[in-house]
Order: C-alpha cells, then structure tokens, then sequence
C-alpha cells in the first residue's frame, strides 16, 4: 500500500497541471465562456473538507466550523471538470470563504454588463460538480465514507493520489454517471456590515491627531 500511494502520487506533477501557455488558456477560457458568459477564466477555485483523525499536535486547528477534524482542501478545476491545481495541507479551520464570499456586487461595480449572480452560480456549479464527482469517485474522501484513520501526512497523501486519479479517469475516458456525492456546505459567516460614515470619520481624525 504505501508503495501503491507513493507511485501514484509522484505521478501528480504530470497529470495535475495548472495551463500557463496561451493555446492553453484559451481553451479553457472559451469553453468557461460558454457555459457562463464570463470572459478570461481559466479555473475556478474553492475548497472542500476531509474528514480525518484528530492529530496528536494541534488537534484544535483541524477542527472545522462544523466541530469535526478537517482538512481544507484548495481545488482549482477547469470547465471539463479536470484538477489543474490541489492544495492538500490546509487545517480545517482555517476560512475557505475568503473576503469575496460570492458577493455579487463586487463584480457588478466593474462589470455592469454581466448578470454576476448567474455567472457566480454557473462557474460554482462546476467546483461543485468536480467535487460531487472526485468524491464519487472515492467515498473514503466523503463523510459517508467514515473518518481517514491515518496520520495527518498520510491522508494528504490519499487526497492527491486520488486527485491524480480522478484527471487519468477524465483523460482516458472515465464514465461521468458515477453516483456523484454533494459537497457538505459549511455554515456561511455573516458579511460585516460597513460601520457608520461618522464613525470611520472619528477613526480618521484620532489617526491624525496621533
């Protein structure tokens, strides 16, 4: 086994690769286009969780906002589904949200012309979609698949090998109809709200006043 798991994942700097020449690009970039209408993608981005064993060191860090063990895996995925980047070493609690957290009028301010709420939701269903279909793949990244019982290094190990896996299956024809499994979503932390005008203006004025 552990020979197995080292094999495959050695194989990952080939078939887990981010596109950086414009032929490339431009692929991806079109076939996103058509989906959604948005121009100059080449990837989505979000994360997902893995279920593992509290480690020994800094078990508080892993546990996730849904008080289990986690890791926080970054994924980058094409139109097609294909991982171009994973990221296998976050804690689980550290924030996948980020500062956009999908808010549209982020993007409207400087793209008035598209429909951001639709565009978000097309480009989020295929991070969805990749995922659903990864953990389809491999229940043993699925909560319905238990706990991974093996130590931290290890299941970091499991979770790009079965990445690497999932783009030999895309690349060679896999079948799409596997029973695709749901993202667990994570509970979504309020937006602050912008604080009063006359308050950033107080702010201000004690700044310059020091």
């Amino acid at each position: 086994m552990p020979a197995v798991l080292a094999a495959i994942k050695s194989l990952s700097r080939k078939y887990i690769r981010f596109p950086y020449n414009d032929a490339q690009q431009s692929v991806i970039k079109r076939q996103f286009y058509e989906i959604a209408g948005f121009p100059n993608v080449v990837g989505v981005i979000d994360c997902t969780h893995v279920r593992l064993k509290a480690p020994s060191m800094n078990d508080y860090a892993f546990i996730n906002r849904k008080n289990y063990h986690s890791i926080n895996v970054q994924v980058i995925c094409d139109a097609k589904l294909s991982l171009l980047n994973v990221v296998a070493s976050c804690v689980g609690a550290q924030l996948q949200e980020g500062a956009l957290q999908s808010q549209s009028h982020l993007l409207s301010k400087w793209l008035p012309s598209i429909n951001c709420p639709t565009v978000c939701t097309h480009a989020h269903g295929s991070q969805s979609s990749c995922f659903g279909l990864l953990k389809g793949r491999w229940l043993r990244l699925e909560p319905a698949g238990g706990t991974l019982l093996y130590t931290l290094e290890k299941v970091c190990d499991i979770i790009l090998a079965c990445s690497v896996l999932h783009n030999i299956a895309l690349v060679n024809g896999g079948p799409f109809d596997v029973p695709t499994q749901p993202d667990e979503p994570m509970p979504m932390e309020p937006w602050p709200a912008q604080p009063p005008l006359v308050n950033i203006r107080r702010r201000q004025d004690l700044i310059h006043r020091l």
